[in-house]
Formats: structure tokens, C-alpha cells, sequence
């Protein structure tokens, strides 16, 4: 059966800070908006918790609070040693892990003309992930 995913995913498991961005549930926060995110509200950091994987089309996470679906979100966090990202997305779906204390919470990234050349930096990055594993 082929996969119907619009975008390649890999493992990932990088730290990952985001925060809820309150009162735009409808839409995702733009760069203008960031100056307004960070005065209110500082990026809340995850502790211990990584991300799972990830695609030029979202990441998925562990998280230990529940965070409601259909939220707009800023997300920061390392591909690598060399390239941080900085982008907005929007929750797109939660679950409970079973017999534990945490959630997966699934994110979707905002394909707006002001993410386009982050979200060409992760699907560059994806794609490095990829040809490194084919060649081992």
C-alpha cells in the first residue's frame, strides 16, 4: 500500500520549545506577530521532552500538558549544530500515550510565503537524512 503522506518524515528527536500562541486559534502567528509573542508570553521550553519525527509538512512531539487541537503555535528548535528554525504552526491533532503521563501532539506548519524558506530548510534537511541513510 503506497503512503498517502504529502511529505517524506524521519525520525527525529531534537529538543523542541514552543508556545501556544493565545487568541489566534483561527489563523497561525506571522513574523509580525513574533515581536508580540515573545513580549507576552517568553517560548516555554519543554524540559525533557523530544521531538518524534518530522516533515517539511510538521512535527510530531511529546509533551507532558495537554494542549487543545486547532491552536496557533510558535515553534523553535535544531536540525543540527548549524541551522536553528523558527516557524509557526498550528495544533492538528493530540492523543494520549497510553499508560503514560504525556501527550503526542501533532503540528502542522504554516505554508505562508513567511515560512517558505524555513520550511525549505527542513525539507533540505529531510532530504540530507534520507540519501545519509540510503548510502549506510
Amino acid at each position: 500500500m503506497e503512503s498517502q503522506r504529502k511529505f517524506q518524515r524521519i525520525s527525529f528527536r531534537n529538543p523542541i520549545r514552543y508556545q501556544v500562541v493565545q487568541g489566534l486559534a483561527a489563523s497561525t502567528p506571522t513574523d509580525e506577530d513574533l515581536p508580540m509573542i515573545e513580549e507576552s508570553n517568553p517560548i516555554q521550553s519543554f524540559g525533557g521532552f523530544l521531538s518524534c519525527d518530522l516533515s517539511a509538512g510538521g512535527i510530531r512531539f511529546r509533551c507532558a500538558d495537554f494542549l487543545p487541537a486547532r491552536r496557533a503555535v510558535w515553534l523553535n528548535f535544531g536540525l543540527d549544530d548549524q541551522r536553528q528554525v523558527e516557524l509557526a504552526g498550528r495544533i492538528v491533532w493530540v492523543t494520549k500515550a497510553p499508560n503514560a503521563d504525556y501527550y503526542h501532539i501533532g503540528i502542522e506548519f504554516d505554508h505562508s510565503p513567511a515560512n517558505a524558506q524555513r520550511i525549505s530548510t527542513i525539507n533540505e534537511y529531510v532530504a540530507e537524512q534520507v540519501a545519509g541513510k540510503e548510502e549506510k
